[in-house]
Parts: structure tokens; C-alpha cells; sequence
């Protein structure tokens, strides 16, 4: 294991692992989708935050998966997309 983190320390960064993070005061907003092998660091990463009380929303897309935000325009557009890039617009607005 020291070998693969001393050749890839980037598995360790906090921007690519949140969960290896101290736990930020900053209020969260968090996508999940059902269709995501991160799925569960997000649910957990969610948890984390708010077991220390800090402001979390988390939007959580049965129908989505992995990138869907991607597709909210252009040829490849999915109502996931539309719906998760409109309620993440609508989130920015409603707390920046």
C-alpha cells in the first residue's frame, strides 16, 4: 500500500477523497445519484457534516449517474441533466 501511495500521493488529496478531509464549517451542497460508484462517499460525506452541525443540502437523483450534470444541454441532453444543473442554479441563488 505505501508503494501505490508513494506513486500516486494524489490518492490522498483531499479535492479527489473530501472524506479524508477535516470536516469543513462551510455550508455543503452534495448530488448523489443512484447510478454512481461515489454514491455512498457523497451520502457519507453528507452524514459527516452534519454530525458537526454544519448546513448540508443534498440533492439525490434516482434516475441519475455518474456525470448526468454534463448532459443538461447540447445533443446529449437528459431531463436528469436539465433537472440537476436547475436545481444546483437554484441552490447557488437561493445561499450565495
Amino acid at each position: 500500500m505505501i508503494r501505490v501511495i508513494q506513486k500516486l500521493p494524489s490518492l490522498l488529496d483531499v479535492k479527489a477523497s473530501p472524506l479524508l478531509a477535516p470536516t469543513e464549517l462551510l455550508e455543503a451542497y452534495i448530488v448523489t445519484c443512484e447510478h454512481d460508484v461515489l454514491r455512498d462517499d457523497g451520502l457519507m460525506y453528507a452524514s459527516r457534516q452534519r454530525e458537526a452541525r454544519v448546513p448540508v443540502t443534498v440533492d439525490h437523483y434516482e434516475d441519475g449517474f455518474h456525470g448526468c450534470l454534463s448532459f443538461a444541454f447540447g445533443p446529449y441532453a437528459f431531463s436528469v441533466g436539465k433537472r440537476t444543473l436547475g436545481n444546483y442554479i437554484h441552490w447557488l441563488n437561493e445561499n450565495l
